[in-house]
C-alpha cells in the first residue's frame, strides 16, 4: 500500500496533508479534518503499487514539461529518470538539450524515433496543456503503458479527457517522492 506524501493537496483545505507530529503540533484536529474532507479521494489513499508497476515496466520514458532550467520542476524530474539510468528524453516543444540529450517536440516524436513498442510518460505542464497532451496519447493506443500527472499538472477535465484503460497515476504523488517504490515494484516481479 501506498501512502499519500505531503505532496498531495486537498481541494477543500488547501494545504498540504499528512504532515508528522513533530512538523505540525495541532496533527490530530489535522488528521481528523484529513479523514472527513478526503474520503472522495479514498481510491487514491488505497491504491495499490500495480499501478506504479506497469508503469516502470516501460522500456523508454518521456517527460513532458522537461525544462533546461534547473529550478524548474521539469528537469527535476527529467534529472531523475537520468541519475536512475533510465532511459528518459524530454518532451519540450522548443527541442532544447537539456543534460546532453536533446528533446523532442511530442510524445509520437519519440515514439517513432526510439522504435519502442511501449512507453510512459510523467507529465509536468499546466492542467490545459496536459488535457492537448492526453487527446496525443489516446491517439497511440496501447503505446502508452501509463501517464504520471506530477503535482499540480492536472484537473478534473484532464483526467476525464483519458481514454478507457489508460494506466494514470494522479492525486498528489511525485515521481520524486515515489518513484522509488515504482522501481522496486519492478525489480521484485
Amino acid at each position: 500500500m501506498i501512502t499519500v506524501t505531503h505532496q498531495f493537496t486537498c481541494r477543500q483545505i488547501q494545504r498540504p496533508l499528512c504532515r508528522s507530529a513533530a512538523d505540525n503540533p495541532g496533527s490530530f484536529l489535522l488528521s481528523f479534518h484529513f479523514t472527513i474532507t478526503c474520503l472522495q479521494y479514498s481510491n487514491i489513499l488505497t491504491m495499490s503499487i500495480e499501478p506504479l508497476r506497469q508503469f516502470f515496466s516501460a522500456r523508454v520514458y518521456a517527460v513532458v514539461g522537461a525544462s533546461p532550467d534547473p529550478t524548474k520542476y521539469g528537469n527535476k524530474v527529467l534529472k531523475w529518470y537520468i541519475d536512475h539510468k533510465l532511459p528518459a528524453t524530454g518532451i519540450n516543444p522548443r527541442e532544447v538539450v537539456i543534460y546532453g540529450v536533446q528533446s523532442l517536440s511530442s510524445v509520437s516524436a519519440l515514439l517513432n524515433q526510439s522504435g519502442a513498442e511501449h512507453i510512459s510518460v510523467s507529465v509536468i505542464t499546466p492542467p490545459r496543456v496536459s488535457e492537448v497532451l492526453l487527446n496525443e496519447i489516446n491517439e497511440l493506443g496501447d503505446k502508452v503503458k501509463g501517464v504520471w500527472f506530477q503535482p499540480g499538472s492536472f484537473d478534473d477535465a484532464t483526467l476525464d479527457a483519458a481514454r478507457d484503460g489508460l494506466n494514470i497515476i494522479a492525486g498528489g504523488r511525485c515521481v520524486l517522492v515515489e518513484g522509488e517504490n515504482g522501481l522496486r515494484a519492478v525489480a521484485n516481479l
